[in-house]
């Protein structure tokens, strides 16, 4: 077997330079089981060394595809027929990003490739990803259902004009307002919340000093339509991303179940869902005080109900807010933790029918996929399922 010959010809194929002869004779090479063996081991190699990001290879995608989910044909084939390479569990199960050689990464995604659910109830199939939606609660105890909220002015608080753009909700000040965003706020403060149900998230609120806040689904924060006085204090439950703008005589702090963030110029994450084991806290860039540490990018601080803080370095924080990039991911997960997300994005109630599962799971998946396609994803993994039509998971034996 020339092995040298046929990584030149995959990274040509995955880098799209193959002729059609020298095509052909790629997926000639294929049909030979030691070459299928060097092509597992290559890519059982890549998924153990790299960081998974988004597809950035439409050729690659495709090759995976059809090792994955074994229903893609080679086109190249008069009677196509499907190629045996990975191991479902391996593979499809974590529904998964390999990187391949010359640093091209992919991930199975909806945008680009399709699972069509074949076994699954019918019910899955019907419940759609979440979308982007929220509620806006004034101080007044109105709602405003953001979701349908035509574009505009929704309304004015004080000083302070609320005006929606599409999926952007932002606060801004009148000729009160200085340039930072912090007004001279005539009656006291004025607090609004923002909450996304399950099956929404909302990812462009701008609050009045211009800090940016992308909400996960079943989450909500709560903050002044203006700040003042010596601080800008805001309250937050579920998961929530912040893009602070920094000052330093007014410091923007964060609470989350019980736990003050000081933030001192930054870019972080907060996972404080209560039916989580622990808060969890991301510094992307910056720097953040939590109690007497001060946390550096790439730390992770994780809050057990105990109080007791643990500082982790150097964790991966494009798994930390893939949520953000449209992605579930996931890095060795019980499947219990597993779903309580799906439950949180597709809006169902999981129960557990005389089993407690075991095992962890490793991958990401498009969270713009339906339901039925993550769970047959999952399927592949050996986790059993049934769909009810009151939109219950049932986890089975």
């Amino acid at each position: 077997m020339n092995k040298p010959y046929f990584r030149q010809l995959l990274e040509e194929y995955i880098l799209g330079q193959t002729s059609d002869s020298d095509k052909k004779q790629f997926f000639d090479l294929l049909e030979q089981e030691g070459y299928r063996s060097e092509l597992e081991q290559i890519l059982q190699a890549e998924w153990d060394e790299n960081a998974y990001e988004e597809p950035q290879n439409e050729q690659l995608a495709g090759l995976i595809e059809q090792f994955v989910l074994q229903k893609i044909k080679l086109e190249e084939r008069a009677t196509p027929k499907p190629l045996p390479f990975f191991r479902r569990y391996r593979l499809a199960a974590a529904a998964v990003l390999l990187s391949a050689i010359a640093g091209i990464t992919w991930l199975y995604s909806a945008r680009n490739h399709r699972i069509i659910p074949e076994t699954l109830d019918q019910v899955a199939a019907d419940i759609p990803s979440g979308i982007n939606g929220a509620v806006l609660t004034l101080d007044n105890g109105r709602q405003i259902v953001l979701d349908s909220a035509g574009n505009g002015v929704l309304t004015r608080q004080g000083t302070t004009t609320i005006v929606k753009q599409g999926d952007r909700l932002a606060y801004t000040g009148d000729h009160l307002a200085s340039a930072s965003g912090i007004q001279k706020t005539p009656a006291g403060v004025v607090y609004n919340t923002v909450t996304t149900p399950r099956a929404r998230q909302f990812p462009n609120l701008v609050l009045a000093d211009g800090t940016k806040v992308w909400l996960d689904a079943g989450s909500s924060i709560r903050f002044p339509v203006a700040f003042s006085g010596k601080e800008r204090k805001v309250e937050v439950t579920g998961q929530v991303w912040f893009d602070v703008v920094h000052n330093e005589k007014m410091p923007f702090r964060v609470m989350a179940g019980g736990i003050e963030i000081s933030d001192l110029g930054t870019q972080f994450n907060v996972n404080a869902y209560s039916d989580e084991n622990d808060i969890r806290i991301t510094l992307l860039q910056g720097a953040i005080r939590l109690g007497q540490s001060i946390l550096k990018p790439g730390q992770q601080a994780r809050i057990p109900a105990d109080g007791t803080m643990q500082i982790i370095d150097n964790v991966n924080t494009a798994d930390v807010i893939a949520w953000k990039n449209g992605f579930f991911s996931f890095r060795s997960t019980d499947v219990k933790g597993i779903m309580r997300q799906l439950s949180r994005w597709y809006d169902v109630d999981v129960q557990y029918e005389g089993v407690d599962p075991k095992g962890t799971f490793t991958g990401k998946i498009d969270r713009n996929l339906t339901l039925a396609q993550v769970l047959k994803v999952l399927e592949s993994a050996r986790i059993h399922f049934r769909i009810e039509q009151n939109r219950k998971l049932i986890i089975m034996p």
